[in-house]
C-alpha cells in the first residue's frame, strides 16, 4: 500500500487536513468548491485504510453512470481495481467489491444488503442525500465504521446523515496562493473551425447522453473510447489553430518575467517553440524525462501538455498561458495552481486564449470565479 502514502505525501496541504480530519472522525462530509480535489481526498482515505487494515474494502456510490466512470479511471491510477454495479444490481454482483452503484431505489437495496462493518462507502455528491430522500435513511443505517460523503453544495437547511467533518472555502484555499490577475484574449477563427467544433461536440454530447444509459461495463468503455476519441479530435482542432498559436506568441512575447505556457498537444509545443526561440530561452516539455530536468534550469518560456504532471518540481513563475486547454475545472485549476508557486504577496499574470462560441469561454468564466477575480477581456 506505498501507493497510499505517495498520493497523500502529493496532496494539497487543505487535502491532507480533510483525509486527517475524515479519518479521524470515522464518519462525516467533506465539503470543498468543485475542482478542489474532493476525489483525491477520498481514494487517499482509501488507501491509508486499506493499508493500515481498518478496512478489508470499499464501494463509491455516484448519482451518475459518466461519473462513475471518472472515478473507475482515477481509482485505475491509484492502483485499486473496482468493479462496476450495474443500474439494477442482485446479490451475487453486490458482494463483488470494490464498485460503483447510482443513485436509484436499487442503491437503497443495495447498501442494506451489505453487512460488512469492513466496508467504508464513499457518497460523491452527497448533497442528494438529505432527509426526505430513500438514500438518507439507507446511507444514516450503513453498518460501516466508515463512511464518506463528498460535496461541493450542500444545501443551507437540509438534515444529512452524517455532520460535515471537513469544510474550506474557495476565498480560504487561495489564502495559500500569490495574488493574481487574469486576462481572456478572444481570438475568432474561421468559420469552417466551428463546422468542425460544432460537429465534434454535437456527437459529444450524444454519446454522453448515451453513456448515462448503459448498465454493461464493456459497452460502457466502447462508448467512452469514443467520447475520448471526440474529445481528443476537437483538443487537436483548438490547439493547432494558427490563430490560437499566433495570440498565444504575440502575447509571450510582449510580457517580461519567467513565463509558463500549456498547450494540449506536443506539435502545438514544437509551433510555440520555434517562433518563441526569437525572443528569449526556450524549453519544453516532451516527456517526462525533459520535465524532471525543470528545477535545473533557467529558462525564459516553459511550453508544457499532459507532460506536466504532479509531482515534478516547478520553478516559479510570474506568467501562465493557457494557449489551449480542456473543459474541466479541476484540470485548469491544477495547470494553474501547479504554477502558482511563491509568496502570497507576489502577484501571478494568467492570460487564457479563448476562441468565442466554444467550452473555452465557459471554462474562463468558470476559472475567474474560483479565483475571485474580474477578468480582463481583451480582443485579439
Amino acid at each position: 500500500m506505498s501507493k497510499g502514502i505517495d498520493l497523500f505525501s502529493r496532496l494539497r496541504e487543505y487535502q491532507k487536513e480533510a483525509v486527517n480530519a475524515f479519518i479521524s472522525s470515522e464518519q462525516g462530509i467533506v465539503e470543498m468548491p468543485t475542482g478542489a480535489g474532493k476525489t483525491y481526498v477520498a481514494i487517499a482515505a482509501i488507501l491509508e485504510l486499506l493499508r493500515s487494515g481498518k478496512i478489508e474494502n470499499y464501494i463509491v456510490t455516484v448519482p451518475t453512470i459518466a461519473l462513475a466512470f471518472q472515478w473507475y479511471r482515477e481509482l485505475n491510477k491509484a492502483g485499486l481495481h473496482p468493479t462496476f454495479i450495474p443500474r439494477e444490481p442482485n446479490v451475487s454482483n453486490i458482494m463483488t467489491y470494490p464498485g460503483f452503484i447510482k443513485y436509484t431505489d436499487s442503491t437503497t437495496k443495495v447498501i442494506t444488503l451489505i453487512p460488512r462493518k469492513e466496508t467504508m462507502l464513499v457518497i460523491d455528491e452527497a448533497h442528494h442525500i438529505h432527509k426526505g430522500t430513500k438514500l438518507y435513511e439507507a446511507v444514516a443505517k450503513f453498518p460501516a465504521k466508515y463512511k464518506l460523503g463528498l460535496s461541493a453544495t450542500l444545501t443551507t437547511g437540509h438534515q444529512y446523515p452524517m455532520n460535515t467533518v471537513y469544510k474550506i472555502t474557495t476565498q480560504e484555499i487561495l489564502k495559500y496562493t500569490p495574488k493574481v490577475k487574469l486576462h481572456i484574449v478572444q481570438v475568432t477563427p474561421t468559420p469552417a473551425f466551428y463546422q468542425m467544433y460544432n460537429r465534434y461536440t454535437t456527437n459529444i454530447i450524444n454519446l454522453i447522453s448515451e453513456l448515462d444509459q448503459i448498465t454493461n461495463l464493456k459497452e460502457g468503455a466502447r462508448i467512452e473510447a469514443q467520447i475520448s476519441r471526440l474529445i481528443s479530435l476537437r483538443h487537436t482542432l483548438m490547439a493547432l489553430d494558427p490563430h490560437v498559436l499566433k495570440a498565444t506568441v504575440d502575447v509571450s512575447k510582449t510580457l517580461c518575467g519567467k513565463q509558463i505556457i500549456f498547450t494540449l498537444r506536443l506539435s502545438a509545443i514544437r509551433k510555440l517553440e520555434s517562433e518563441l526561440m526569437k525572443y528569449g530561452s526556450v524549453y519544453s516539455v516532451l516527456g517526462k524525462q525533459s520535465a524532471k530536468r525543470l528545477s535545473q534550469l533557467n529558462v525564459d518560456r516553459i511550453i508544457a501538455a499532459k507532460a506536466l504532471s504532479e509531482g515534478i518540481d516547478l520553478p516559479e513563475v510570474d506568467v501562465v498561458i493557457l494557449s489551449s486547454y480542456p473543459r474541466r475545472l479541476r484540470t485548469l485549476i491544477q495547470e494553474v495552481g501547479r504554477a502558482m508557486r511563491g509568496s502570497t504577496e507576489k502577484t501571478v499574470m494568467i492570460y487564457m486564449v479563448a476562441i468565442p462560441r466554444t467550452y473555452e469561454i465557459m471554462a474562463a468564466k468558470e476559472l475567474s470565479a474560483f479565483l475571485g477575480v474580474t477578468p480582463v477581456v481583451e480582443k485579439y
